[in-house]
């Protein structure tokens, strides 16, 4: 018997509305699982960053600093914070005093006990070196008082290193850069890349740590509301100028945020052909006999915590 005309009908279009499903679901598929990269166009163009963008929080990943609550700190009597002063309580190699509108700092440093005969899991003798940040403060006795302690090292080697305190001045505060650097100028500077801190004070009146960097030929200036610090890179040759050297250059300020810090907005150009801060105090590691020469390659490590 045959099957009626409208039941074959609605099969014929149950099956063709199926067909189409199958069909829908392939193509989906097939678009979901394409894996051929997307290609940008080739006529967009991207402008270079404007100068005085890509601001960013300052580094300070590197810093020789922590607090050290569970370590030893000291107070000493003193009216006022002068190095001279401490050096009635403690042996200094370094020491420099920053004044600020949240009141002043002092930052002083020594190098500690060690012996040439005991070596590291490296083979190495190393010259270690303890910083410290002082503030005045008074319960009815007036005192400086410990509040922030570094640590730094040397290898003991023929490479000549020093420790330097630099006095730097931002709208009208001070603060205070901590450089550990080759100590002769014609020495190779890729033989022991500079290591730098800056401690300024915050409007609490607690000095911090601000930014920590390290650099091929680190120098730093003072530039309107700022320092600017730069360090040698790979950069465009200028035919005009072939000896010209291009660097980093990074500019510092303090940035308004809560807890306190600073920002970073960095850049890069032709080195600055004037020299950097001058030192307030130096010191030099002790150097190993031999000829520096010795240690180029050698991968000898810079300052650290």
């Amino acid at each position: 018997m045959a099957e009626p005309r409208g039941s074959a009908r609605r099969t014929n279009l149950a099956l063709g509305l199926a067909a189409l499903l199958i069909l829908g679901a392939s193509i989906a598929v097939s678009v979901l699982v394409d894996s051929s990269p997307a290609t940008a166009p080739s006529d967009i163009t991207v402008a270079p960053n404007s100068p005085g963008s890509a601001t960013r929080p300052a580094d300070t990943w590197l810093s020789w600093f922590d607090h050290a609550n569970v370590v030893e700190q000291f107070d000493h009597p003193m009216e006022t914070l002068r190095c001279e002063y401490l050096d009635q309580y403690l042996t200094n190699d370094v020491c420099a005093v920053a004044a600020t509108r949240h009141g002043a700092f002092m930052i002083s440093g020594a190098e500690r006990d060690w012996d040439p005969e005991e070596m590291d899991e490296d083979g190495r003798a190393y010259v270690p070196f303890s910083l410290t940040a002082w503030v005045l403060r008074s319960d009815g006795t007036r005192r400086a008082a410990s509040i922030l302690d570094g640590w730094t090292e040397k290898a003991f080697s023929p490479l000549a290193v020093s420790l330097s305190l630099h006095v730097a001045e931002v709208d009208g505060d001070q603060v205070i850069l901590i450089m550990q650097r080759l100590a002769d100028d014609d020495a190779d500077p890729f033989d022991y890349p500079a290591s730098m801190q800056i401690i300024a004070m915050s409007p609490s009146g607690a000095p911090t740590l601000v930014a920590a960097y390290e650099g091929i030929e680190l120098t730093v200036r003072e530039i309107r509301g700022a320092l600017m610090v730069s360090s040698w890179r790979f950069g465009p040759e200028d035919s005009e100028n072939p000896d010209a050297l291009w660097c980093t250059h990074l500019r510092l300020s303090p940035s308004g945020r809560e807890p306190y810090g600073w920002d970073e907005t960095p850049s890069s150009g032709p080195c600055p052909t004037t020299g950097g801060l001058d030192p307030v105090s130096v010191y030099r590691f002790p150097v190993a006999p031999g000829d520096p020469g010795q240690s180029r390659g050698d991968s000898e490590p810079m300052g650290s915590a």
